[in-house]
């Protein structure tokens, strides 16, 4: 089957016809898929619509609160307001007290409901505890971990490696 290209002028000249033939008033149905370029979506009423609803894979690089990962890597992928991640991040030999936390690719919503989740994949937990959680910062950029409820800081993941994955809203 050959590929076809077309101009939007084109389109909106083909659209033009059909809807003053009366034919727009049905379903359009196709036997094969609909490519768009890439950053092109469909427009309904002039407004771009379901481009923001277009699978985006990027990838960033977390960082730390007071400190610099070791190794740290993270793929994403945004779905209109909503983003989902996964990261490794590994940390360094640290004495440091701040709260272990790490970064996001974009600031999350500021209510509770809609901040989303994250799980701690594999890896250890700190030294004397027997569970680790993870929880997206409202209206932030950033990720905090808690143990047992209470927040582990810089020094308690020394040396550390973990995999978190989530979702979260943008805010």
């Amino acid at each position: 089957m050959a590929n076809l290209s077309f101009t939007a002028a084109v389109i909106d000249a083909l659209l033009a016809k059909l809807d003053a033939w009366g034919i727009l008033s049905g379903t359009v149905s196709m036997d094969s898929d609909i490519d768009l370029a890439s950053g092109r979506g469909i427009s309904f009423d002039g407004g771009d619509v379901l481009g923001e609803y277009s699978n985006h894979d990027n990838s960033w690089t977390p960082t730390g609160n007071g400190i610099t990962f070791s190794t740290a890597a993270g793929r994403y992928s945004e779905l209109g307001d909503k983003v989902f991640f996964t990261c490794f991040i590994s940390f360094p030999t640290t004495s440091d007290a701040s709260p272990a936390r790490f970064s996001l690719p974009f600031t999350s919503n500021s209510t509770d409901a809609t901040r989303g989740s994250v799980t701690a994949g594999y890896g250890a937990f700190p030294s004397g505890e027997t569970s680790l959680s993870a929880l997206v910062d409202n209206d932030a950029a950033s990720v905090r971990l808690y143990a047992e409820g209470n927040t582990v800081t810089n020094a308690q993941m020394s040396e550390l490696n973990l995999y978190f994955s989530g979702w979260y809203m943008k805010g």
